[in-house]
């Protein structure tokens, strides 16, 4: 019962610590805002409970950006002294093999086509209708966090934890759509629901078959970082179309043995 226990409660702790630190890191920064704002006479307010609430959340999405990179560094705090809980070691679990400059290079065509396939998806289903205001106000906060500390952190738990842990106990295809899934619902917006799906299963089979977080990261790095040119003048069917190309040449070369073998030419 103990060994099985410590088998689920791995992946159970990974997918909930990142969740639960955004919720986390949102109520501090509502009652930060409460706090900030209790004096009622200085607004008018008289003392109402309703009128303070609103103004403590206003607060919390002014400051959304300091809400996601405290959410971050919380989940990954909690993620390393849970490691810590369970006398394990960092470079007995995350994979670091070198990988080749053909793999590298596969790895940046595939982040490019799932930035174009994603392009598509937005423009066809009009989504940047659905992206609230504030994430669009504080769009270069958002956009420097999400270069800087998102491919890192979010590839650490996502994949370097968590599907080592899914694999314990299932198929490596099913640990990939599992990790993908929570990838995704750990974004907590329905317009992103589609392509973190996707996007998650595309990088959990990168980390899986090159055995590396540094490909993963990169993959994940230049998606985030392609988004500042994020082109509209092909059109919806013309970015499907060269991204879905760049993704499938892209994944043949990762799913080679040969074109992927990490000689002389590696980094």
């Amino acid at each position: 019962m103990k060994k099985l226990w410590r088998m689920i409660c791995g992946p159970i702790f990974y997918i909930a610590v990142y969740p639960i630190s955004q919720m986390a890191a949102l109520l501090l920064a509502v009652l930060t805002g409460a706090l900030i704002n209790a004096d009622g006479i200085n607004f008018g307010y008289n003392n109402d409970i309703y009128a303070l609430l609103g103004e403590a959340v206003r607060f919390s999405a002014r400051n959304v950006h300091i809400v996601l990179l405290a959410s971050m560094l919380f989940a990954f705090t909690l993620c390393l002294v849970f490691i810590h809980s369970r006398h394990e070691r960092l470079r007995e679990i995350v994979l670091r093999r070198k990988i080749s400059i053909i793999s590298g290079a596969a790895v940046i065509a595939a982040a490019l086509g799932a930035r174009l396939l994603v392009s598509a998806y937005m423009l066809a289903a009009d989504s940047t209708a659905q992206i609230p205001q504030t994430l669009i106000q504080y769009k270069e906060q958002l956009f420097f966090i999400g270069v800087l500390f998102a491919p890192v952190i979010e590839e650490f738990i996502y994949r370097a934890l968590l599907v080592r842990e899914l694999n314990k106990m299932m198929p490596r295809a099913a640990a990939i759509l599992v990790s993908a899934a929570a990838f995704a619902l750990s974004h907590m917006m329905l317009y992103q629901a589609v392509y973190t799906v996707f996007l998650g299963i595309l990088l959990a089979v990168v980390y899986s078959r090159l055995k590396s977080i540094y490909a993963s990261v990169a993959l994940h790095l230049t998606f985030n970082l392609s988004a500042v040119a994020e082109t509209t003048f092909l059109g919806v069917w013309g970015n499907a179309f060269i991204g879905m190309l760049l993704v499938i040449i892209a994944m043949a070369v990762i799913l080679n043995r040969r074109l992927t073998y990490t000689g002389a030419t590696s980094f």
